[in-house]
């Protein structure tokens, strides 16, 4: 009836409201050209305070366990992204001190040619491991460091919180094929 449709127009006009606020097309552009060159492309929908927000993921910051993925499905994703210590601090204010003690110069410490530098990211590990079964609890959402778990709750999702892009499907594994793969043997 009529009052359906109004309803639906107006949701309708949220929902690209919300892709535009969260610019959201020209991130999936991005997306897509990296499933062009490196065979899969990602973003992450997530909720930032009251805010939903998208943002394009570098595919090597994702890991699945190989042997799970051989059918192309996993139920378990790692997320690793090196994260500025005071934007860690400013986000889980809580762990303040465990995250200072993580940043110390032992930790942070990279070799970059005969030299050391110091420096203040930290690698950050978020993972997601889906329920086995609808209606199951054993899914988990986890924030960690290499020495204290910053955030960890229930997911109940059937999904991870990603869009994929893949370029070419393989026969086997999660990861696609990308163009210049595709082209190697014409070269």
């Amino acid at each position: 009836d009529w009052s359906v449709q109004q309803r639906a127009k107006k949701l309708s006009k949220y929902v690209d409201g919300q892709f535009y606020a969260t610019d959201f097309y020209s991130k999936r552009a991005l997306a897509i050209q990296d499933s062009c060159i490196f065979g899969t492309g990602a973003l992450q929908i997530f909720r930032d305070e009251k805010e939903i927000k998208a943002e394009r993921v570098f595919i090597d910051e994702l890991t699945v366990d190989e042997n799970e993925a051989l059918y192309g499905e996993v139920k378990t994703l790692y997320r690793t992204k090196h994260i500025h210590v005071d934007v860690l601090k400013a986000m889980f204010p809580d762990k303040a001190a465990q995250i200072e003690i993580a940043a110390s110069p032992e930790e942070s410490e990279w070799a970059t040619g005969s030299a050391k530098t110091r420096t203040q990211m930290l690698k950050v590990v978020e993972s997601w491991k889906l329920p086995s079964k609808k209606g199951a609890k054993d899914g988990k959402h986890a924030i960690v460091l290499s020495n204290v778990e910053l955030f960890s709750e229930p997911y109940n999702r059937m999904r991870f919180p990603f869009v994929f892009w893949r370029w070419g499907v393989r026969p086997i594994g999660f990861w696609g094929q990308g163009v210049a793969e595709q082209l190697t043997g014409i070269q």
